[in-house]
């Protein structure tokens, strides 16, 4: 479990400081923390995706399965953005089965892999990141002008929250490098500011408990994660990533955002942000 730090014991939602741990995720050794049940509940929908034992730490990305049109699409999606030689028919064969095929051997497949050593992978988790950057794939074929009629907007708000999430995730240039249990709380804090932000753009009215500046309060809890793994060499690095958070937040609620970095090369003191008068 995370060692106690008072600007990182706070709602995952609201970022009020908080002692209110999500239990379950608790006994898996992960402080998720939420000041209340309105706000755990607000965000259960995806939070449940990894909550608790076997599911919660390390995290656990759900496997999603394809119909054969779809995987073709990803594949499609994937091959015009990388400039690969074009995909094997033959091998696309070879990892459908009754014409569904999961993620992960998407990316195999993607990725040339033999496919005789499938089971290798899947069984010692060797594609848990790769699945996580083919949700993130996979979503932005939503709304891919060539082959979709929906809007970004649309598609978020259509999305499954881990594919939207990983999409988040994808804004994270260190987080390959990020250690497991890095990696592990931006998941889980990222499925949360995720649902936030879907119920911002989703037509259906949002429960009485939301409130748009939650998006703020967990942006911040997101990034301020980072603050214990992270040391940044300079000053531009830290802003960039805030920048790309900046830009994808305010496509629904438009805000500003920085870091706030030792400028003696401590690494993040903390994130800051502020809602734009467009809000208003």
């Amino acid at each position: 479990m995370r060692r106690k730090d008072p600007d990182l014991q706070r709602c995952a939602v609201c970022d009020v400081e908080t002692d209110n741990c999500c239990s379950a995720c608790g006994t898996a050794g992960v402080a998720l923390f939420f000041c209340s049940r309105e706000h755990q509940k607000l965000v259960w929908p995806s939070h449940r995706i990894a909550c608790g034992p076997g599911k919660a730490n390390p995290f656990f990305v759900p496997p999603k399965y394809l119909s054969a049109p779809k995987f073709s699409r990803l594949v499609e999606y994937e091959l015009d953005a990388d400039g690969i030689q074009p995909f094997s028919p033959a091998l696309a064969s070879r990892v459908t089965s009754n014409g569904k095929v999961s993620l992960e051997r998407a990316l195999l497949a993607i990725c040339e892999q033999e496919i005789r050593n499938l089971p290798f992978y899947l069984k010692h988790g060797a594609v848990s990141k790769g699945n996580i950057y083919m949700r993130s794939a996979y979503f932005c074929t939503s709304y891919d002008k060539r082959k979709s009629s929906l809007s970004y907007v649309e598609a978020v708000a259509a999305a499954d929250p881990m594919d939207y999430a990983a999409r988040l995730i994808a804004l994270l240039p260190d987080f390959d490098e990020l250690s497991v249990a890095a990696q592990t709380m931006s998941l889980h804090q990222t499925l949360v500011l995720a649902r936030l932000l879907q119920l911002k753009v989703r037509s259906k009215a949002p429960p009485p408990s939301y409130k748009p500046e939650y998006i703020g309060g967990a942006l911040r809890q997101l990034l301020v994660q980072l603050k214990p793994f992270v040391r940044f060499d300079d000053d531009e690095h830290a802003q960039r990533i805030a920048c790309g958070f900046k830009n994808e937040v305010s496509q629904f609620y438009p805000i500003d955002c920085w870091f706030v970095v030792d400028p003696d090369g401590g690494g993040i003191v903390d994130f800051k942000w502020k809602a734009l008068a467009a809000n208003n």
